[in-house]
């Protein structure tokens, strides 16, 4: 199911329901668990090495990672051997990059309950390695109130210090257009294109037809590493064009094109993709036919 579907239904269930919900995908989880422990499905760090190499991650690359550590299997150790193993792979010349984004559900109903942003406190709201990578020393965060990224790496500053007073999350200023910019990579981590944020850098660097943002500018506050609080401007998807993503459809084209290769990570099917590839891809297939996430079959 498209995602900002599924936070639009759950958005609409009663208290009860919700809590419902939540219970049985605990349950669901800590069976599968279970499940990769009794068949000695139990992935290692250095298996993770071997198998995030093969698909293409070098020494020295930037990579985002957006990542579902459940889907993956039953890695030992959890989120730390992951982050480890991605140091490992990138080297100390490489830069890692993760989303960190303080809402779960969509940016509109986080933003209408008019939250204080703190680099420093505020959880990220996009699962277990994130929020492990958020609390590591020597992490950056951009100062961005809703699409946030951390980072650490010699690249770190340089990918999230353009992000702060920015009125579009993902502008010529943001990690996502710096990281496309900088011949980066985008490994999606036991997810699919619908975790896909780079989609958006198309959004913000051209005059785009369609109303994928709201015309209200939400002011929320915010507080940075030092303490000192301010108020920033930023704009937030309408959910009314939000449903309308076709993302995984894309997954062919952007196969053809050579900017997605796939392969095993853990016992799940993953992909890497070239950011710069990726942008290329979406402006041309744009500007000559008609093509985006929201028309995915031109005009």
């Amino acid at each position: 199911m498209n995602n900002a579907i599924f936070y639009l239904l759950k958005k609409t269930l009663p208290k009860s329901l919700k809590a419902r919900l939540k219970a049985m995908q605990k349950k669901k989880r800590e069976k599968q668990i279970a499940s990769y422990k009794e068949s000695g499905q139990v992935i290692s760090g250095a298996m993770l090495e071997e198998q995030l190499t093969a698909l293409g991650i070098k020494r020295g690359d930037s990579l985002l990672v957006h990542s579902s550590l459940s889907r993956i299997g039953y890695v030992e150790n959890g989120p730390a051997t992951v982050l480890t193993a991605l140091s490992n792979v990138l080297g100390e010349e490489g830069t890692l990059l993760l989303p960190v984004y303080p809402f779960t559900s969509d940016v509109k109903s986080y933003v209408a309950g008019n939250p204080v942003f703190d680099a420093t406190h505020t959880p990220s709201g996009m699962g277990k390695i994130t929020e492990v990578f958020r609390k590591q020393e020597g992490v950056f965060r951009s100062l961005h109130p809703t699409h946030s990224v951390a980072a650490k790496g010699p690249l770190a500053e340089y990918y999230t210090g353009g992000h702060a007073g920015q009125l579009t999350p993902f502008n010529k200023q943001s990690p996502f257009f710096r990281l496309s910019a900088n011949k980066g990579k985008i490994l999606l981590l036991g997810v699919s294109l619908d975790s896909l944020t780079n989609f958006h850098t198309l959004e913000d660097a051209l005059d785009f037809p369609y109303p994928v943002y709201e015309e209200q500018a939400y002011e929320l506050q915010m507080i940075d590493v030092d303490g000192t609080r301010s108020i920033t401007k930023t704009r937030v998807h309408n959910p009314e064009m939000s449903v309308k993503r076709r993302c995984n459809d894309f997954f062919d084209l952007f196969t053809r094109e050579e900017v997605l290769v796939p392969g095993m990570v853990g016992i799940k099917e993953c992909y890497l993709l070239d950011a710069e590839k990726l942008h290329d891809c979406m402006v041309r297939n744009f500007l000559e036919k008609g093509i985006t996430m929201y028309t995915p079959n031109g005009k």
